[in-house]
């Protein structure tokens, strides 16, 4: 999920549109016309599950503020100042969580394999 979120912000790291009728401190209202919205970056958020098993529960949300204003003229949605609304991405820190979220999940595994090495021996001790 967190790779999900990731990818779909760098993929739309560069879109430009019109500037929303909404200030950047809120989300991107849905397009109720032939415009298509301006993407709204995500993020992955995690929860502890308090169901006594332990475990995490992830959902998308959106990241605030939403989006920048910037400059160019030639951009089709450009108003007649000369400026767009551009998703608030910074890719930088993108690739930084991106490494992050594969040094997690690497983590991950190793644990898995070493709760696998225990058991297995466990059981070799007690057979």
């Amino acid at each position: 999920m967190w790779m999900d979120a990731i990818a779909s912000n760098i993929a739309n790291a560069r879109d430009e549109g019109p500037i929303p009728p909404t200030p950047p401190s809120q989300p991107i209202a849905p397009s109720s016309g032939s415009t298509p919205a301006l993407y709204q970056p995500v993020a992955a958020a995690f929860t502890s599950v308090a169901n006594g098993n332990g475990g995490v529960a992830g959902n998308i949300v959106t990241q605030l503020p939403s989006y920048d204003i910037v400059y160019d003229p030639s951009a089709p949605a450009a108003n007649v100042q000369g400026l767009v609304a551009m998703p608030n991405i910074d890719l930088a820190t993108e690739f930084v969580d991106m490494k992050l979220a594969t040094t997690a999940y690497k983590a991950n595994i190793a644990v898995a394999k070493s709760a696998d090495k225990m058991m297995q021996a466990t059981l070799d001790m007690v057979a």
